[in-house]
């Protein structure tokens, strides 16, 4: 009976093995075996009030085993740091404080995954970072209030980080994510990313004002497999050096590089499956039809708000035969030439071409007829009229659009409702 309950609990949440554990002795010795099976936990998923709560949030941290390997605090944010409700997504009353981080290093003692989400940090959880355990291997921060007042906590802040950064030697991935002053004083700079150790082959940064790089003399000669750095000041010959010590990379993120004027060097990234380079003014038509023309595995690529991209350089997306999903918002070049010039990639599966003021009723017609694995079209900003709206009305097939409302009437697309069963 026992096998039976275990292989039952084994499909209960968190939550639900507490519930369990008050119907009797035998209930409880069970779901605390469960508990301690559990190598993955969310508090965020599995308890949603907890993490408003410090003390709540340190009883599940002490129910855990030492052989938990990946712990999330706080809930992944539903926009990326360049959207507009971006603010609205702050916390206002969840908190991790130094109670919690001691909790982790003294429970999870095998720890290798940590990712705290959408959480204010207290300066004294941040001056307790380097308790955690050394056997981290992935350590993600987003979207996350650092609560560094003046300059000199700033300092705390940022050396607290760099010894736990020099104390993880089997670290590969880490990440920092956010924008504007979200992390307050906090300097996220050479001296923190120096003490990276050589094992790191993901890094992904995005801290807003806190981030302070003119170079990428941090990466050495690290082989990355992934790497972020949205506004920055890096140049150029940076970028160059990037490709040179790290051919392989698979994911590149450079939006918003200002400094960067020749982005040619990307071309040489054979590798390169996702690519996001929106926000870059300078990005010129030899440029990307260089990269399409060399990197053919892309799958994933972002150009939004690169303006001087015109038709002649966009047709040569065409060339990526496994691209699946492509961001050209707020490029008044995209007309229907280059959504024919999509054709040719017959794996996309999304397509944002919102504020793009020249896609009309053809361009639509084009989308639905060529793209057979088509499921989400972004058109927020464009001009949708009547006409528009009863074409896509008469189509056999239709992806799930995503546009303004129209005028005098309910949303101009909803997915309709499935067929009953016979």
């Amino acid at each position: 009976m026992d096998d039976a309950w275990g292989h039952v609990l084994t499909h209960a949440s968190q939550k639900d093995l507490i519930a369990v554990e008050r119907v009797s002795r035998n209930m409880q010795r069970l779901g605390r075996r469960e508990w301690y099976a559990r190598k993955e936990v969310d508090i965020q998923r599995d308890f949603p009030n907890a993490t408003t709560d410090s003390e709540h949030m340190i009883s599940i941290i002490d129910r855990l085993s030492p052989a938990v390997s990946s712990l999330r605090i706080g809930a992944p944010s539903s926009s990326s740091t360049d959207s507009p409700t971006y603010q609205d997504e702050f916390p206002s009353s969840r908190t991790v404080t130094r109670s919690v981080i001691e909790a982790i290093s003294k429970k999870c003692t095998r720890l290798k995954k940590l990712a705290i989400h959408r959480m204010t940090l207290t300066l004294n959880a941040i001056v307790a970072f380097p308790l955690l355990p050394c056997t981290i291997e992935e350590l993600t921060i987003t979207i996350c209030r650092m609560d560094c007042y003046t300059e000199e906590e700033g300092k705390l802040a940022q050396e607290a980080m760099s010894t736990l950064v020099s104390s993880l030697p089997r670290l590969r991935r880490f990440e920092i994510l956010g924008r504007g002053a979200c992390y307050d004083h906090f300097v996220l700079d050479e001296r923190v990313l120096l003490q990276l150790p050589h094992t790191v082959t993901h890094i992904n940064l995005s801290a807003g004002h806190s981030l302070k790089l003119v170079d990428l003399r941090f990466l050495k000669q690290r082989q990355l497999n992934s790497f972020t750095l949205q506004r920055s000041f890096i140049s150029s010959k940076d970028l160059e050096g990037l490709v040179l010590i790290s051919p392989n990379i698979r994911h590149l993120d450079l939006s918003y590089s200002r400094n960067i004027s020749d982005f040619s060097a990307i071309s040489k990234l054979q590798f390169l499956k996702t690519l996001n380079l929106s926000g870059n003014r300078d990005l010129l038509d030899d440029h990307l039809t260089a990269i399409c023309r060399a990197c053919p595995a892309l799958v994933e690529v972002d150009l939004e708000h690169c303006a001087k991209l015109t038709s002649n350089g966009l047709v040569s997306l065409g060339l990526l035969h496994s691209l699946q999903r492509l961001c050209l918002s707020g490029l008044p070049s995209v007309n229907l030439a280059v959504i024919e010039a999509l054709t040719r990639c017959i794996d996309l599966a999304r397509l944002d071409v919102s504020f793009c003021r020249s896609v009309d009723v053809s361009c639509i017609s084009s989308l639905l007829s060529d793209f057979p694995l088509l499921r989400l079209v972004v058109m927020k900003g464009n001009k949708v009229d009547r006409k528009m709206v009863d074409h896509l009305r008469g189509e056999s097939y239709l992806p799930f659009l995503e546009c303004d409302t129209f005028k005098g009437s309910s949303p101009v697309f909803s997915r309709p409702p499935p067929l009953p069963l016979l």
